[in-house]
């Protein structure tokens, strides 16, 4: 996904059947990309290839969010 980090936004969703369609980008998702798709908990000791998958984009996932920085999560209280 380095293409992503060249954008000026620090935030981007792509619309995939639409840029699979758009022959500005049809040829680039045509291949399988490697991708980091870890759900909501990840655990790097547990996951040696540290969750990268060749991924069909478009016949894997409506939309692709580019997120410059995140932080991990908190939890919103010590209640448990």
């Amino acid at each position: 996904m380095s293409g992503f980090a060249g954008l000026a936004p620090d935030a981007a969703l792509l619309d995939l059947a639409g840029a699979s369609e758009d022959p500005r980008t049809a040829d680039w998702l045509d291949r399988p990309r490697r991708v980091r798709n870890v759900g909501a908990v990840f655990d790097p000791e547990a996951d040696p290839g540290r969750g990268y998958l060749e991924t069909d984009l478009p016949g894997s996932f409506d939309d692709l969010v580019f997120v410059r920085e995140t932080t991990p999560t908190r939890p919103l209280s010590d209640d448990g």
